[in-house]
């Protein structure tokens, strides 16, 4: 198996299964065990149809003889940590993002999931999961859905049929399901719908805004709940109350789930009281921690001619800027992230219709997209660092000093990454160190660094060779070109594009990180070009004598042939990495690996 966990570190318990702290290419992950048995939860095949930021992440699946693993995101800790005591083993100290930003990201989540044709049916504090993710000057904070073990399939109207009992936690069902004659008698078929989703997410909120605390009180829930009394709404600071009883709270806790407002509709009346109000305020102070920092900084909207634009962005925090592009930090929906903003004039369908159709942990997610009359805008998964700031001088403003994955790890992300990509009939075409971006989650307890490929303006999709026709104008850094087209550039020799000139490529990027930031064919532009054009990767033998042991035959060379029809695949890449990792390194210094 290529998972490996603990089963003495257990993170938690959920429906169907244990979860532990493992690991999976390199990242530190959660592994749930399910036991296989007919009739048994299908998570595995609902997480496979989501890729939503605020929902936790699945990255593969294996089995043995008697239980299923799931390998998934790893976050910092569920909702209903955050109010242990303060000596708890378990409490979760870290920061917070404001209230409503809490609220905008759950049921953006929860819109996703029924847009999907699924009904949650396990909405609660610890099926809500907290994701820290440090940088230089602050922590961002996104809260995820988890935990999809009673999850199911709805027809076209969002209701499905009832299994002969109800499943699920009672204090946190809506009352269509608990007012329901169970277990069903005479044969017969009880339909609910996704709005139960809908009152069990006003629950959350309602428990959020008491600080812990149940919204129907701390006994009888359940009676409280059949009898529509949510007794502690009148507990509600008066602000926020004002805020959310009228215009959110009552509409999701309808007793009629036909009167009940839709997910969509929860995160419009979000968006709205964002808008309308200033929900800065310090009502949430007893969420706070000394070492947080809940609150985002004020962003600017785009256009204030446009109500419908749903991305902020804040002008005064830029990223980086090329030819075509500025990309600046922002929110979306809650979330920090970032904003790319290209003049209309220059707007490019291809690289927004091939980011829709990638969705791997290590390739940039693009989250949403839309235009005012002067730009197109795409709000992007928000990253730390790009690779080439791993190795900048330790007194540069801009250097990388968060936590690192190991080589092999770097290159294992990178290979997956780009094997998703040429798998989804694409190639990148502007593979250099600017364009690879370094993702650390940190807490206490857990580190994870991901690597994502980014910046697709320049891909192309390819036809079932694996090729496309090359045009005269080739943009990109050429530095970063494979042989073949630095010969058409600079020779006119015909040659139709190829997804290899991705690998020779990648195979400079692994180059460049055993070097430490030096490129394998010399320090010059000149000396690059010419030397990759006469086959002479001059900076081979500057690779470290273990290291260049285990990747210079074994896999450099074969990436790096003149000839694109010779060179591996990105498939043949992936596997002969992952040999050398379980065959070659085991013995290795962690220094070198």
């Amino acid at each position: 198996m290529s998972i490996r966990f603990d089963r003495n570190t257990r993170l938690g318990e959920e429906a169907f299964g244990n979860v532990f702290l493992g690991t999976f290419e390199g990242r530190q992950v959660a592994v749930k065990t399910i036991l296989e048995a007919p009739g048994k939860s299908n998570e595995e095949e609902v997480l496979r149809q989501l890729n939503h930021p605020n929902i936790v992440k699945f990255f593969h699946s294996e089995k043995d003889e008697h239980f299923r693993y799931i390998v998934l995101e790893l976050c910092d800790a569920s909702l209903d940590q955050l109010f242990l005591k303060s000596d708890h083993p378990k409490k979760y100290h870290g920061p917070i993002p404001r209230l409503i930003d809490v609220f905008l990201q759950l049921s953006s989540g929860l819109e996703h999931i029924h847009s999907k044709r699924f009904v949650h049916r396990g909405i609660k504090p610890n099926n809500i999961l907290i994701s820290m993710r440090r940088t230089d000057q602050n922590a961002e904070v996104t809260i995820k859905l988890a935990d999809f073990s009673l999850s199911k399939k709805v027809n076209q109207w969002g209701l499905f049929e009832l299994e002969s009992t109800i499943l699920g936690n009672k204090n946190w069902l809506a009352p269509e399901l608990l007012k329901l004659n169970m277990p069903c008698e005479n044969n017969q078929d009880y339909v609910v719908g996704v709005k139960i989703d809908v009152f069990a997410l006003a629950l959350v909120f309602g428990y959020l805004l008491l600080g812990g605390e149940h919204l129907y009180g701390s006994s009888q829930i359940v009676k409280n709940i059949k009898e529509m009394h949510p007794i502690n709404m009148e507990e509600i600071d008066s602000k926020l109350r004002d805020l959310y009883e009228e215009k959110l709270l009552l509409k999701m806790l309808e007793d009629d789930p036909g009167k009940r407002i839709s997910a969509i509709q929860v995160v419009k009346e979000l968006t709205s009281i964002k808008k309308q109000s200033n929900d800065g305020s310090n009502a949430l102070s007893y969420l706070t921690r000394s070492n947080s920092n809940p609150y985002l900084s004020d962003a600017a909207k785009i256009s204030t001619e446009s109500d419908k634009m749903e991305i902020f962005i804040k002008r005064n925090a830029p990223l980086g800027e090329g030819g075509y592009a500025q990309v600046f930090k922002g929110v979306f929906r809650g979330n920090n992230v970032a904003v790319k903003r290209v003049e209309k004039h220059l707007e490019n369908v291809r690289e927004e219709e091939i980011m829709k159709q990638l969705n791997h942990p290590n390739v940039i997610k693009l989250l949403h997209c839309e235009s005012d009359e002067q730009f197109k805008y795409y709000a992007l998964e928000l990253c730390d660092a790009s690779l080439d700031k791993l190795f900048l001088d330790s007194n540069d403003p801009q250097k990388y000093t968060g936590p690192k994955p190991r080589r092999i790890d770097i290159f294992l992300q990178l290979a997956s990454g780009l094997e998703h990509i040429h798998s989804k009939k694409c190639t990148h075409r502007d593979i250099n160190p600017r364009n690879i971006l370094i993702s650390a989650t940190s807490n206490s307890q857990h580190g994870e660094v991901t690597i994502k490929w980014a910046d697709f303006g320049l891909s192309r999709t390819v036809n079932e060779r694996g090729t496309y026709t090359l045009k005269s104008d080739i943009k990109g850094t050429q530095t970063w070109f494979a042989p073949e087209i630095l010969k058409h550039l600079m020779q006119g020799i015909e040659y139709r594009g190829d997804t290899m000139s991705d690998i020779f490529a990648l195979a400079l990027v692994f180059g460049y990180v055993l070097l430490d930031g030096e490129h394998l064919y010399g320090s010059t532009a000149y000396q690059i070009d010419n030397n990759i054009m006469n086959k002479n990767p001059i900076n081979m033998t500057k690779i470290d004598g273990k290291l260049r042991k285990f990747y210079e035959d074994n896999l450099l060379k074969k990436m790096l042939v003149d000839k694109p029809k010779e060179r591996m695949s990105s498939t043949k890449v992936l596997k002969e990495l992952t040999n050398i990792k379980k065959k070659k390194l085991g013995n290795l210094p962690k220094l070198y690996r």
